[in-house]
This record gives C-alpha cells, structure tokens and sequence, in this order.
C-alpha cells in the first residue's frame, strides 16, 4: 500500500502540502461535530434495530430450526441472483451525478430517474423469479417447505425496490434523523408481524416472508411518496443513460462479490447440509451488527462530505478524508472488538446450545467486514473518476482467490474454513482496488493508525476465545476488561490531542445537560 503515512495518531503530512490544510481541518469544529452528530443518529438507529433483532433472537432459535434459517438464507441468496441479472448497480451512481451537477432540474432527474430504473427493474426480477419457481424450489431449496416460499421471496424483492432511493436521498439531505426513524418503524412493523405469524400463527419460514411483504409495502409507499413530494418524479433519458453507464461495470462485478459474498453457502450446504448454513448464517449475522452499527451509520454520514469536498483543493481534500478514514476506523473497530467479547455469552443467554459454536466463527467473519470496510472506502476514487470498469478488476480477482481457498478449507474445516476463505479475497480486492483508485484519483487515508487498531484488537479476539472462562459472569466481566484495555489504547495512542479534547468536551456538555434536566426534574 502507498498511502501516505500518519503523523502519530493523524496524519505526517509535513512534506505533502497536507499540513497547512491539516490545522484548518482541526479548527473546522463545527463540521467535526455535526458529522459526529449524524454518525450519532445513524448508530442510535441501527442500535435499536439491532437491539430489538437481538431480543427476538430466543423466539427466532426457537421458533426457527437451523434448516429453517437454512432455507430463510438459500431464498436471500436466489434473491440476490435475480439482482445480478437485472439491477445491481443500477443506483450506484446517485450521489456522484447529484453533486457534479449544480442545477437543482438535473439534481432531481437523477433521483427520478434512478428511482425508475430500480423499480422497473426489480420487478423485472421478480417476474424472473415467479416463472422459476419450480426449479427454484426443487434445486436449490431441496423441495423443503413450500413453492409459496419462492412466490414470496419474489414479491418481497419488487417491494424492496421502492424506498431505495428515497433513502439515498435521505442521506445527501443530510436528514439522519429521518432515515434513522424510517428504519426503526421498519424494523418494529417486521418484529410485530414475526411475532404474529411465528408465535401465534405458527407459520415458520413463511410467516418471515409474509410480514417481511407487509412492511416492504408500506416503508415503500411512505418513503418513495415522502421523496416524490420534495422534488417530483422526473425522469431523464440522459440520467438512465449515465446510470446504467456507471452501473454496468458494477452490476458485472456484482457477480463476482457475490461469489466471494454467498459461494460459502454453497460449498457449506454440500459439505455440511442445511444446518451448517444456519449456523454459518447465525455467525454471519454479527457481521451484519458490525456493519450496520459500527461502519455504514459512519458511511452514511461521511460519503454525501466526501463527494462535497471532492471538489476542494488536493491538501485539503486529503487531509479531511484521511482524518475521517482515521475516525471510521476508531468506530469500526471498537464495534468489532465489542462484538468479538461478548458474542459468545449473548449467545449462552439468548440462544439454543446448539448456536453456541457460532460464536468462534465470529471474529472472523467481523474481521472480514472490516476490510470490505475498507475495500468501499479506497473504491471512492474509482466513482470519482467514472471509470468503473476498473472495480471489476479487483472483484475477478478476488473470486479467483476464493474459489480455491472454497475448495480448499470448507470441506475440512466447514465454517471455519468458509470464513478465512472470505476474509483473504477481501483483502486480494482491497489491494486491486487500492492500486487502481490511487491511481485514477489520488487520496491521502494514512493507514498507520488503521494497521495498529488491527494489531489491537487480534489481541484482544485472541484473549477473549483462548482465556474464556467457564463461569458466564466471569466471561462477561472479562469481556468489560478486554473492551476497556482495546479503548485505553485507542485514548492514549490513536486519537490525537483535539480528537481527545473534543471528546471530553462532548461528554461534559452531555452530563451537565443531563444533571441540569435532573435537578429541574
């Protein structure tokens, strides 16, 4: 790698011209802080969705058989075939387009057009999907449960089309709260409606998939006529036209990442049958909680500022996208250590003895996460510069990777093997991806900080799994001393002196607001 290094916990930009540009940055505190307050909103969000995911999670393990989360993941996985076929990519290049243009019709008619374009066709997909449905059911589901499941699962991916753009353009608005808010109602109409066709219906996999209907219809509705109001429903030949452009290269890769994202599964159900894909399913489920908590809440907030200041200075420009790499990296990774901890007592308390061994897979599996993080981070330079093409590279690449380490460690180790074999072709696509981005578009990241955090929380996975101990207190006791071991590192040599200083200031405002409400009380 050839990023530019980091001055101690920032960025050593002394001879880069990122210096001057640095210190401006480190007074820019208002930007800090409302890019801290919208990461905020976005965290708070996908916390309470996944809180609640978590509370359901005893119901689920219980409710649910491993072959039924088996099939609940075999029918996401055709599903995500359909969208390779027709749609993948298709809104990619929203936010590129939106602010390279500076005119508000042409800004609005690339909402529309995109808006258009996935609907049409997803619903493309699902048409594909119902005539299928037979084969579908037969082959891949083994014949289990019903054709029901597939008619379903189709209807489900046309309906999810609808609030996708609305939500991206939640984000360029900048209205954190809003979309944070429109994902908890979601996650609260699906939990009302698992709990009325699992518990009281008794409806399985099926009744999954009928609340899932339900809540896509309505969160679809609400948000697509939420957007429709603010800026209209304009469609562009022109916007299609740069749309599917950008998109193509991305749709093709696509079938590569879902190879190295879903082939597991694959080589799994072959080699261990339907119940080791669930509980692989069940492992990769953290990976989801660090995802939507630790990294895209940041992503979400950041991107819309990257292609804003894109249009900066080269200083400048460097030095605010090294420091927020610095800061999605603090998140990420204190997210992933806090998972790695204390994902085996969750376990213990809220699932059957039959998930615990998921929680070894773990570690993996977050770590994984984190440099596909990364992979999304350094691809920014290739969406600036248009030429998309060039992410197939990386992609190709990583398939090659993983279909021999597939062959090679799912059949021996199962779970294990499915994991690392996962975990290494991200890291083969982050370095194709690297040498094509920095060379496209340059941009400072400073990967010093990024490699220590690395080393930091190895060590502390490591100690949670092989110094485990036996009583459930004890290991969530050694699992708070773990966590305040990885953030004393992270206080005292990642973040730098304002970030330190802004953060004690943060917590001080926040408890003299909280005591004042108190004492009002």
């Amino acid at each position: 790698m050839t990023g530019l290094p980091i001055r101690e916990s920032t960025l050593d930009a002394a001879d880069t011209g990122v210096a001057p540009a640095l210190n401006l940055v480190a007074k820019g505190m208002h930007g800090r802080r409302k890019l801290g307050r919208e990461a905020f909103i976005y965290t708070l969000g996908m916390l309470l969705s996944r809180g609640a995911s978590l509370i359901m999670l005893p119901i689920y393990t219980r409710m649910l058989t491993p072959a039924d989360y088996g099939v609940l993941q075999l029918l996401d996985m055709t599903c995500d075939v359909a969208a390779i076929v027709v749609s993948a990519g298709c809104t990619a290049g929203v936010m590129r387009f939106y602010f390279k243009s500076q005119i508000e019709s042409e800004r609005r008619a690339v909402l529309g057009s995109a808006a258009t374009l996935q609907i049409v066709l997803n619903l493309v997909g699902a048409i594909l999907l119902v005539a299928f449905a037979s084969p579908i059911w037969q082959h891949v589901l083994h014949g289990a449960q019903s054709k029901e499941l597939v008619y379903l699962a189709a209807a489900n991916f046309a309906l999810g089309a609808i609030s996708v753009v609305p939500l991206i353009y939640m984000q360029i608005e900048k209205r954190a709260f809003l979309f944070s808010a429109t994902s908890v109602a979601r996650l609260l109409l699906q939990l009302s409606g698992n709990i009325l066709f699992l518990v009281v219906l008794h409806k399985g996999p099926l009744g999954i998939l009928l609340s899932s209907f339900i809540v896509n219809l309505l969160v679809g509705v609400c948000t697509v006529a939420w957007m429709i109001r603010r800026v209209g429903l304009v469609v562009s030949k022109r916007a299609l036209i740069d749309l599917r452009r950008f998109g193509l290269p991305y749709q093709l890769a696509t079938v590569g990442t879902f190879v190295v994202s879903f082939g597991d599964r694959l080589f799994l159900n072959k080699y261990g049958g339907l119940a080791s894909v669930g509980l692989y399913g069940l492992a990769y489920q953290f990976g989801f909680i660090l995802d939507q908590v630790g990294i895209a809440p940041f992503v979400r907030a950041w991107t819309p500022r990257r292609f804003e200041f894109s249009h900066d200075a080269k200083p400048a420009r460097d030095a605010k996208n090294a420091q927020g790499f610095l800061y999605l990296n603090v998140v990420a990774f204190t997210a992933a250590v806090a998972i790695a901890a204390f994902v085996h007592p969750v376990l213990r308390i809220l699932a059957h003895k039959d998930y615990w061994g998921a929680a070894d897979i773990v570690p993996i599996i977050l770590a994984a996460y984190v440099v596909q993080a990364w992979v999304a981070v350094v691809e920014f330079g290739i969406d600036q510069s248009e030429k998309t093409k060039y992410a197939n590279y990386g992609v190709w690449a990583s398939v090659a990777a993983v279909l021999l380490l597939y062959t090679v460690l799912i059949p021996p180790f199962g779970g294990y093997g499915a994991a690392w074999a996962t975990l290494f072709a991200f890291l083969v696509r982050l370095l194709f991806h690297w040498h094509f981005s920095q060379r496209l578009y340059p941009m400072a990241y400073g990967w010093s900080p990024a490699l220590r955090l690395s080393a930091y929380a190895v060590a502390v996975s490591l100690a949670a799994k092989y110094l485990r101990p036996d009583s459930l207190g004890a290991e969530i006791g050694m699992g708070l001393a773990m966590l305040g071991v990885f953030i004393g590192l992270v206080w005292s040599t990642i973040l730098h002196a304002d970030d330190r200083r802004a953060i004690a200031n943060f917590a001080s405002d926040r408890t003299r607001a909280i005591a004042t409400r108190l004492v009002t009380a």
